[in-house]
């Protein structure tokens, strides 16, 4: 079983139509079973024959962000049917469906937590709001057999810099009270988060890409690294 998460900053980092095709080629060999990607361009065209659910299309400017008309902040891609789609707090940063792979009935939580970082007082009160009104659907579907939560974090949970030691002992706190781990502790403000059980019941394997120069703004692709995570039964 594979998810992967990547923000793709809307293409603003691309500097040509061969980047852009450079981000379909990746994601074309990584092959996971669902993508959650983040911050898509209104013309995205996912590259594979998957099934997709997006988040509420935006235009004009919306929580500290200028979006042009059908610009998206989040999509589920699935290689399998998608069964059910799960209402959210917030349709425009966070969308839920459950699909089925290997058998097993999947549930993925799709999100952006905090629209743009650690911009100020007025941006850390939007992380914060997300953060605890999605602790709120985790709640809910914490009793999910195989449960998945990805996605733009803006967070690190390593020497990665972020939000700060506040936010950060928010997060993990709601993991544990949650039962949920992060697959992705390794990576930088993306992440793949699951339940305790199914991290204690599974052989994870972690990919990172896009991580390269360290200065994010000197990125080719996106300012963003994206993160895979493979899981094998014991």
């Amino acid at each position: 079983m594979k998810i992967a998460t990547w923000n793709l900053g809307r293409f603003a980092h691309c500097k040509s139509q061969n980047d852009i095709y450079e981000i379909y080629s990746i994601i074309k060999e990584l092959y996971a079973d669902v993508f959650i990607l983040t911050e898509l361009p209104a013309d995205f065209k996912f590259p594979l024959n998957y099934f997709a659910v997006k988040s509420t299309e935006l235009s004009g400017f919306y929580e500290f962000a200028n979006y042009k008309q059908g610009e998206f902040r989040v999509g589920i891609y699935s290689k399998n049917p998608i069964n059910k789609i799960i209402p959210t707090y917030d349709w425009s940063s966070a969308i839920c469906i459950q699909t089925e792979i290997d058998n097993k009935l999947i549930t993925v939580y799709g999100t952006i937590i905090g629209q743009k970082g650690n911009v100020g007082i007025e941006a850390n009160k939007l992380l914060e709001q997300d953060l605890n009104n999605q602790a709120k659907d985790w709640q809910n579907l914490k009793d999910e057999k195989y449960l998945f939560i990805g996605g733009d974090f803006n967070q690190s949970f390593n020497s990665f810099p972020s939000f700060t030691k506040k936010i950060k002992n928010q997060f993990l706190n709601i993991f544990n009270e949650l039962e949920l781990e992060i697959l992705s502790k390794e990576g930088e403000i993306d992440h793949i988060v699951t339940t305790k059980s199914i991290a204690q019941k599974n052989k994870t394997s972690f990919h990172i890409w896009n991580n390269e120069p360290y200065l994010v703004k000197d990125r080719k692709l996106t300012d963003h690294a994206g993160v895979m995570i493979t899981l094998k039964d014991e």
